[in-house]
């Protein structure tokens, strides 16, 4: 069987599986080159149309159902050329909610068998309320295993102050089918002020960065302490926690006031108390967190915990859950836990493997070929050696590294990474400086496994393979490699082995042959504002229109060297 799997708003992607096997992943922002895409991926299933055409059922998700929008859907599909068996029908996943998707998703990547999946994000499906107002899903709770989900818990938000509103039955459409929306009153909890996923983004939007740019609050807040003059930012109200609307339900503003926000530019007084305001909004999101986690985790007594959805990207925070649950609780935090991995989860929600697929690893973009287009200044050397590579690194050059297919969702792991050596002083800066960003935000790391240990606190963790924490360094760790070390102490750490990245690996090992440091500052192959790099054309422009000199293609043994004019980031 032909399974097309489409998400088709926020971060909208495409899929297809194959008589149950993923055969084609990738988000449309890889190819569109406009980061965070939505709406209909549009090059992705141009992309799937040239590998088959021919399809038995396509699964859709998003937010909502909107029956011209998947009409569209269907048009566009014939129009390129996509053929229907005459009994093909279209499924729509978010008849069954947005946060089914995420949860199957992690699920079967998981190494578990049973499970409690926790998916909390911004907001998912919207539902209707007998008062005639709405409510949006915005943490979901399911005890999951091969033979079944159930949901024992959903957060709601609403712009109801009726306590007693109740969602309402929908009317579906005819091709809808296996659809229940009824969902016991005792695992609803409907409130009128928003969840914590909302409020980090309302706090990062506060501070001038843009939707869906939370990553850089994250950065910022390490920066803050506790300040006993700003507004308290939530309060316990009989056992539950609230937060306090009166911070976050004001008009924004259409344009950002640069006197109000000066966009953190520099350290200096002007921006202590939107710095110290950031540190309480992390230290709400963990409190507010490891309380519901807690609560769960006892309500249904699984040892076993699945994370995802948008905000169990929060790398600190996934730490300290980590930290502050039982060490007899197993995690699993789901790499793609944005919206991007949910056009494989809707094709799950619909098939129900009866077999899990455990995530070996997500360098799930197509493989591209190497037309490689030089310039008169451009230079590319053959039969070059990782042992020529780590001595670059060591002599304080950066070094892209492009190799196999992309990662799926928002973290280099090494076939589409920036490399620096981790132990100049101010390298965070430097780097900082060439990729365009914000002076605060820290770097991850990648180490080899067999040398975490020596490194890093890993809280119980085997393994860290997908960046999905920010580990404490071990005394002394931050001397050693300051430019990965945080200013609170931690680092967002890639565990490595040579199964996981071959070519990665050995070039981490000969740079710790060099100088005796198994790891090397690793970060995604892109510049500010811009998606990762898909194609080998993608990484020339990047190249030719930054400060970076040198990329470098293991499957090739090949280094390529642009000049770059006025290049000065070695000396600072």
């Amino acid at each position: 069987m032909k399974i097309l799997g489409i998400q088709k708003h926020h971060l909208s992607s495409a899929c297809l599986f194959i008589d149950e096997k993923l055969v084609y992943y990738n988000q449309e922002e890889r190819l569109s080159r406009k980061k965070r895409d939505y709406g209909i991926p549009f090059f992705c299933l141009e992309e799937i149309k040239k590998i088959c055409n021919t399809i038995d059922k396509v699964v859709i998700t998003g937010y909502n159902f909107n029956r011209e929008e998947n009409q569209l859907i269907s048009s566009f599909l014939r129009k390129i050329g996509f053929k229907f068996h005459d009994e093909a029908f279209f499924w729509f996943s978010d008849y069954k909610c947005h946060h089914i998707s995420h949860a199957y998703k992690a699920f079967y990547s998981s190494p578990f068998d049973e499970a409690l999946v926790v998916v909390w994000d911004g907001r998912g499906s919207t539902f209707s309320l007998n008062d005639g107002s709405w409510a949006y899903e915005t943490t979901s709770a399911y005890t999951a295993s091969l033979n079944k989900f159930d949901l024992v818990y959903k957060r709601l938000y609403t712009t109801s102050k009726n306590k007693s509103a109740q969602i309402v039955s929908k009317i579906f459409p005819d091709e809808i089918r296996d659809v229940n929306f009824i969902i016991p009153n005792d695992i609803i909890d409907m409130k009128n002020d928003h969840d914590i996923g909302h409020l980090y983004d309302a706090v990062s939007q506060h501070c001038g960065f843009g939707i869906d740019e939370c990553g850089k609050l994250m950065g910022l807040q390490s920066y803050g302490k506790y300040n006993s003059k700003l507004p308290k930012i939530h309060y316990v109200e009989n056992g539950n926690y609230r937060l306090n609307e009166d911070l976050f339900l004001k008009e924004k503003p259409k344009t950002i006031n640069t006197d109000l926000y000066p966009m953190l530019k520099n350290e200096n007084h002007n921006t202590e108390n939107l710095i110290d305001f950031s540190f309480h909004t992390q230290k709400t999101f963990e409190e507010i967190g490891l309380h519901l986690l807690k609560k769960l985790i006892d309500k249904t007594s699984c040892e076993n915990l699945i994370l995802t959805g948008g905000c169990s990207l929060n790398v600190v925070a996934n730490n300290f859950f980590r930290k502050n649950i039982s060490s007899k609780i197993n995690f699993y935090i789901e790499p793609i836990c944005t919206d991007d991995g949910n056009c494989i989860g809707a094709v799950q929600s619909y098939l129900k493997p009866k077999q899990k697929n455990i995530l070996n690893n997500i360098y799930l973009g197509p493989r591209r070929n190497y037309e490689i287009q030089l310039k008169s200044n451009e230079k590319c050397f053959d039969n070059v050696s990782k042992k020529y590579i780590a001595k670059l690194l060591n002599e304080k050059n950066i070094v892209a590294l492009f190799q196999g297919g992309a990662e799926a969702g928002p973290r280099a792991l090494g076939n589409r990474s920036i490399l620096f050596d981790p132990r100049v002083e101010n390298g965070k800066d430097i780097v900082n400086v060439v990729k365009k960003r914000e002076w605060f935000r820290p770097f991850a790391c990648t180490v080899l496994l067999e040398h975490s240990k020596d490194w890093f606190d890993m809280h119980c963790l085997n393994e860290s393979p997908y960046m999905m924490y920010a580990l404490d360094a071990l005394p002394g760790v931050k001397e050693k490699i300051p430019s990965v070390i945080h200013i609170d102490n931690t680092c967002r750490v890639q565990t490595l082995t040579k199964e996981q990245n071959l070519h990665f690996y050995e070039l981490i090992g000969e740079f710790y042959k060099l100088t005796e440091v198994p790891l090397l500052l690793n970060t995604s192959f892109n510049l500010a504002g811009d998606p990762m790099v898909e194609t080998i054309k993608d990484a020339l422009e990047t190249l030719r229109k930054s400060e970076l000199e040198y990329l470098y293609l293991p499957e090739l043994e090949k280094l390529i060297y642009i000049e770059n004019k006025g290049k000065d980031y070695v000396k600072t």
